[in-house]
């Protein structure tokens, strides 16, 4: 019996995956207590040769092709898993050195009351852990980093849904679930984002994603009674930010990336005030260049420190 089920959804970039794998093979837990589950709907052939091999030389790394679409290729990986407790792991992100045996413990120490769990990796507060007790509480604390699916944990007993109501965001069937009797978010460092940019992110429309698809997840779970008003209206007061922060970057900084932008206007419209989206999207972007302005000066102001002292060491 596997303690831990690390799964990995991918479309097979060796260049991501192989420091990945690497990083989870090279630490000291005992491999029959956790297993790797690599589901992959890409078509490489460089990575393909590279996970075969690793599968024959690691019993517990089991790895399938997916026929599955886009994000649903999380659902194939999760079904697969066997072990207790299932963690995703995105392929662009490794796990710093002793995480496997922490969330091997993690397992054992939550097995019996399962509650629902979810890793925000140290981007939430300064708190270490987070342990709520109502599922208003959680969604309140979570904010939008629900849609981050590197987070995403959950118990096999878990169902998952053969269908998912969000397009984007299939994890959110298992990130929120309010039917769990005790709520933990994890927000310790466990993971490390590999150099990369937004032109490799995804090929999705990204503002029909979050300003959407996103939010109408939230106004099912609010009409079902699942989640109260002042839930949903403090999770879209802070989606709202997050949404300005989209729009500085890719539509008044127009920095590159694989998103789609099509229609961006209409999406936020559709539910979200475009004019204050726009006036935050401002401040941020002012605020971002005064913070770029500043480093340069201190950056500046070493450099001179520096080739002084190097002046004073030669003569």
């Amino acid at each position: 019996m596997y303690w831990l089920s690390i799964c990995i959804p991918t479309n097979g970039i060796l260049e991501w995956m192989k420091p990945v794998m690497e990083s989870i093979l090279s630490q000291k837990a005992d491999p029959s207590e956790y297993e790797i589950v690599v589901s992959d709907n890409g078509d490489h052939e460089d990575f393909k040769e590279y996970i075969k091999k690793v599968a024959s030389e690691h019993e517990n790394v089991s790895y399938h092709e997916s026929e599955a679409q886009g994000f649903l290729n999380q659902l194939d990986a999760f079904r697969m898993a066997s072990g207790v407790f299932i963690k995703f792991l995105n392929h662009r992100f490794t796990l710093k050195d002793g995480a496997v045996e922490e969330l091997i413990q993690v397992a054992k120490d939550y097995h019996e009351k399962k509650p629902q769990l979810y890793f925000t990796n140290e981007t939430l507060g300064k708190e270490k852990m987070y342990h709520l007790t109502s599922f208003d509480e959680y969604v309140k604390k979570l904010g939008f980093y629900s849609s981050w699916s590197g987070g995403v944990a959950f118990w096999k007993d878990d169902p998952i849904k053969e269908e998912t109501s969000s397009t984007y965001f299939p994890h959110l069937e298992m990130v929120l679930n309010p039917d769990k009797e005790e709520y933990v978010i994890d927000n310790t460092h466990i993971m490390d984002e590999l150099p990369s940019d937004s032109t490799k992110k995804g090929r999705y429309n990204l503002f029909d994603a979050f300003a959407v698809d996103y939010y109408e997840y939230y106004v099912r779970m609010y009409e079902a009674g699942q989640i109260s008003e002042s839930a949903l209206n403090d999770f879209k007061k802070k989606l709202s930010f997050y949404l300005a922060s989209l729009y500085s970057d890719f539509i008044m900084n127009e920095t590159p990336c694989s998103y789609s932008l099509d229609g961006y206007e209409e999406h936020i419209s559709k539910y979200f005030d475009l004019e204050s989206i726009k006036k935050n999207a401002l401040v941020l972007n002012t605020r971002s260049k005064r913070e770029e302005k500043r480093k340069k000066a201190l950056e500046e102001k070493r450099r001179q420190k520096d080739n002084a002292k190097h002046s004073g060491e030669k003569q």
